[in-house]
């Protein structure tokens, strides 16, 4: 019988075969199980507040514009806003604004109708849409926006609308 074993399995098969079934049996054994609870608090920074005048949303009314004297410099509006970082943990700040990129300028956001774009800027700057901007609550940045547009088109009358969003977070 034994020799009928060795012609059938090599030698290294029967030893791996033998020395298998003890570590397996072993194995068997010591395996238990446990549930095991990880639990925690996540705390988030407390958020900078942002607002327009008077707690309202941030609104920016270039009133009645002239397509003729759209040109980077008339019709510039401070974007006024009040930041409350107050509960802040951390005084390194950053802000951007969001939104649709101009197809003939992509500094500067799509303006709501075909030619018009819409100028981001920061003191004479320009400020590209969704660039981030560093400062401290103790310095906000004054931001401005101006009525561009494209030069290889007529603009035509009627009401714009632009909208955007102002994201501040920490650095």
């Amino acid at each position: 019988m034994w020799q009928l074993i060795k012609r059938r399995f090599p030698r290294p098969l029967m030893a791996l075969s033998l020395l298998g079934g003890g570590v397996f049996g072993v194995c068997n054994g010591a395996l238990a199980d446990a549930t095991v609870t990880f639990r925690g608090t996540l705390v988030e920074q407390p958020p900078c507040e942002v607002t327009g005048n008077n707690g309202a949303i941030i609104d920016v009314d270039f009133g009645d514009v002239m397509t003729t004297r759209i040109d980077g410099e008339n019709y510039k509006k401070n974007i006024d806003f009040t930041l409350d970082c107050a509960q802040a943990v951390n005084n390194a700040l950053k802000l951007r604004i969001t939104g649709p990129a101009a197809s003939f300028d992509t500094s500067a956001l799509a303006g709501g109708k075909t030619g018009l774009g819409i100028a981001l800027l920061q003191g004479t700057q320009r400020l590209r849409p969704g660039t981030w901007l560093n400062f401290s609550p103790a310095s906000v940045p004054v931001l401005a926006a101006v009525p561009i547009s494209d030069s290889n088109v007529t603009l035509d009358g009627g009401a714009f609308r632009v909208v955007a969003s102002l994201v501040v977070d920490y650095q």
